[in-house]
């Protein structure tokens, strides 16, 4: 087996973080540059993991991971009430927690395991068998989709029913076909998987039949794209249209036709890829620092054009990004710069002093939040609210208005779990 293999093995999600991006630092020496949203399917696990869509005309949830009492708790944050908690496996380790706003369950991921539990708390364990540390994960819950892309390559298909329950699962390699090997891709709205091969051609990957034959079901299409495809971005009101991206190259191109709608290009020799986020709407951030605060370029799918807007800041780097076109909002949050011996730095769970958050109508770039972040605090958005879970021995959650409705709290949920 390859040397590199078993080491990159032996090292923990966090290390092996570490060590990637240090690599990736080491490279190119530029601290903006963020290469860690490249070559993965979907999106990295703890971005997943931030939003929290709440919906004021019915009660939806969330679940967060107490680090000081290692317990998985559920709120209803409508009504800011907690309603039980959970002890997971592996309860040192750093967890990642996805579920629908239904909350009929919660998905937990470590970094080689993953645990469904019911919304009674009640959960099954490495419902498919990994085959290395998770890198990134596509999800769609209105079809039960869920994908997991690891380190080694492997793909792991899961279907759940709107319970939770495993309906059928299948772990596939990375090659399609005559030796051609994913590079990036991203899920749409009707249940296809659309990945960058190796050979620049796009595979259009049928997710359902695929999962039945327990092999690779796809069609494929030449890639416009004169070099490899470094990242892959999908839309849920054009699920024919993907966003597609390069070093010197984005696209904006439709898979059914051929055709490609829009193009622009980018520099990233001479430019920084800041963020490049699929939340809500697909989207990167460039920064040339050339000008003396640097120029953010914010790259957005906009109907069937890439959408180009600017602004003159002084820029920290991202560590995460969502824009919104419904309310016409890009909240964004930003932590210090990595120093010398922590190179991991680069999402929200990353670090946990320093950090701040930012919200713009995009529209017009109009200021509508900064607010700082207090230290060792875990975080969830929703379109109004951001919420903060303490790191307090009783328990603490608070809910904090983006844009000017008043704070709120709920206090000692873990009181009744203490030893």
């Amino acid at each position: 087996m390859d040397s590199s293999i078993v080491f990159l093995k032996k090292l923990s999600w966090t290390s092996l973080w570490t060590f990637v991006l240090s690599m990736v630092l080491g490279c190119n020496g530029d601290p903006f540059q963020n290469n860690m949203d490249d070559h993965i399917v979907g999106q990295l696990p703890s971005e997943l993991t931030v939003v929290a869509r709440v919906d004021s005309s019915s009660d939806e949830f969330v679940y967060m991971y107490d680090k000081r009492v290692q317990l998985i708790h559920k709120f209803n944050l409508n009504q800011m009430k907690h309603l039980f908690a959970l002890k997971p496996l592996y309860a040192s380790q750093s967890h990642f927690l996805l579920n629908p706003p239904s909350g009929n369950y919660l998905i937990d991921m470590t970094s080689t395991n993953i645990s469904i539990y019911d919304h009674l708390g009640q959960g099954v364990h490495q419902p498919v068998q990994l085959r290395g540390v998770i890198k990134s994960i596509a999800y769609d819950f209105d079809q039960g989709y869920l994908i997991v892309h690891d380190f080694n390559s492997a793909t792991s298909f899961l279907k759940l029913d709107p319970n939770g329950h495993v309906v059928d699962s299948w772990t596939a390699g990375p090659v399609l076909g005559d030796s051609r090997s994913l590079l990036a891709g991203d899920l749409n709205s009707r249940g296809e998987l659309i990945l960058a091969l190796s050979d620049r051609k796009i595979a259009i990957v049928q997710v359902e039949e695929s999962l039945s034959e327990k092999k690779w079901i796809f069609t494929e299409t030449a890639s416009p794209m004169e070099k490899d495809i470094l990242w892959v971005g999908m839309t849920n009101e054009h699920p024919e249209s993907v966003l597609i991206r390069g070093r010197s190259q984005a696209m904006l191109f439709n898979i059914d036709t051929g055709e490609i709608l829009d193009q622009i290009e980018i520099d990233l020799s001479t430019q920084s890829l800041l963020k490049a986020s699929k939340s809500n709407v697909p989207h990167f951030a460039i920064l040339d620092s050339s000008e003396s605060h640097g120029k953010l370029t914010l790259y957005y799918v906009n109907g069937t054009t890439i959408g180009t807007k600017s602004l003159v800041r002084e820029t920290k780097p991202l560590l995460f990004s969502l824009l919104d076109a419904t309310t016409d909002r890009w909240t964004f949050i930003e932590g210090p710069l990595p120093d010398n011996d922590d190179q991991s730095v680069k999402t929200v769970d990353d670090i946990l002093s320093g950090r701040s958050l930012h919200r713009y109508r995009y529209s017009d770039f109009l200021s509508l939040a900064d607010l700082s972040i207090e230290n060792e605090t875990l975080t969830r958005l929703s379109s109004e609210h951001l919420y903060l879970l303490y790191p307090s021995r009783l328990g603490l959650l608070k809910r904090v208005g983006l844009e000017g409705s008043p704070p709120t709290e709920v206090r000692g949920f873990n009181f009744p779990y203490l030893e």
